[in-house]
């Protein structure tokens, strides 16, 4: 499977892939832990980091930060990007799951992580178009942590309710 990453905005990268695209939006406060994980590892050497572009270099000595430190943010900034980007997939595919008793014109298109309203867009194409339905950070977390039965009929009541409600996305 091919995949075609665009960054779409500082945080916001999307994955194009042959089964539609994933909108991944990496939250700086993941970034700053992983990175504070990281700046803590003193057993990772300089030659496990990313080799800094010039672009990088350039940024890392206009802020008078170290190269080293610089490329454990940029390492720490893929690692988070590398988990949102799986959470999103599990989560889609969780919602894949949940709609397919519907109809086979129903599948996801998209999931999207949403910072300010902390939780996930998951854009929906349906035979009358596409639906953005809203998750809370919570219902997700569930479904991704332990994905009971209870958060699965959560998430299914959920999405019945928004695609009975919802107009189509623009």
């Amino acid at each position: 499977m091919d995949i075609e990453k665009t960054e779409l905005s500082p945080g916001l990268t999307s994955f194009r892939t042959d089964r539609g695209v994933v909108q991944v939006e990496q939250s700086l406060e993941n970034r700053y832990q992983i990175y504070k994980k990281l700046l803590g590892n003193e057993s990772m050497h300089g030659s496990e980091l990313p080799a800094l572009s010039a672009q990088q270099k350039e940024i890392a000595r206009k802020f008078n930060i170290p190269e080293e430190e610089y490329a454990r943010n940029v390492l720490a900034g893929s690692y988070g990007l590398e988990k949102t980007r799986k959470k999103a997939n599990d989560l889609g595919q969780a919602v894949q799951g949940a709609i397919r008793p519907l109809d086979a014109g129903y599948r996801v298109t998209a999931v999207i992580r949403d910072v300010n309203r902390l939780g996930w867009v998951v854009r929906i194409e349906t035979p009358r178009g596409d639906v953005n339905v809203l998750l809370s950070k919570e219902l997700a977390e569930g479904l991704l942590d332990s994905g009971s039965e209870s958060e699965k009929e959560q998430l299914r009541i959920r999405l019945l309710t928004s695609l009975e409600q919802s107009k189509p996305a623009p």
